[in-house]
């Protein structure tokens, strides 16, 4: 009796044994699982990092490059100022209806949410505008709207020809944008 009795201890200490190893190796299965999924995280979180500085560095250039031709032209005012010359022209072009639309980036009313105007460049607050004749307005056109100010044509939209839409920061201020209504026009160019 005694050896069955030590058998079945022995078979029951085995077992004890044999199942604390069954769960050591899950554990480590289980860590080494959560320790790959970490690690396709981390992967995945340096894209998007990646990403959104190669983003922010294409933003910095083309701030750059505006902030030089802004500093050129300051300094043909200077210079023409200076010279007692005009270097600027304004062409009243009518009054138009202005509205505003925001670039916040995701798809909604305002637009795609791609950061990007029609013409490529960044939407940027204060600075873009959309219009419905690109005839009357091409690309790059600089104009004058009154009550808001200068802006630059990079946008265009499925609106009438006399209808202009000024890019503001948040959606909540395009709805609510103080400008919206009647504004005369002028477009600025440069006397040659």
């Amino acid at each position: 009796m005694k050896s069955r009795t030590y058998a079945i201890i022995m078979l029951i200490l085995w077992l004890l044994v044999f199942c604390s190893n069954l769960i050591s190796i899950y554990k480590t299965n289980l860590l080494k699982k959560k320790n790959e999924i970490l690690i396709q995280d981390n992967e995945r979180l340096e894209l998007d990092l990646s990403a959104k500085e190669n983003e922010f560095y294409e933003l910095s250039l083309e701030l750059k490059t505006t902030e030089k031709a802004l500093a050129d032209v300051a300094n043909k005012l200077e210079k023409a100022e200076e010279d007692n010359k005009e270097i600027l022209h304004f062409d009243y072009v009518g009054t138009f209806d202005c509205t505003a639309y925001c670039c916040e980036k995701y798809a909604h009313i305002c637009g795609t949410g791609s950061g990007k105007t029609a013409s490529g460049a960044p939407v940027t607050p204060d600075v873009s505008v959309a219009v419905g004749d690109l005839e009357m307005f091409p690309y790059g056109t600089i104009i004058y709207i009154e009550d808001v100010g200068i802006r630059v044509v990079q946008d265009t939209g499925s609106f009438k020809p006399n209808k202009i839409d000024v890019a503001v920061d948040t959606h909540k201020h395009a709805k609510n944008w103080e400008g919206q209504g009647k504004h005369k026009v002028w477009i600025i160019e440069e006397v040659k």
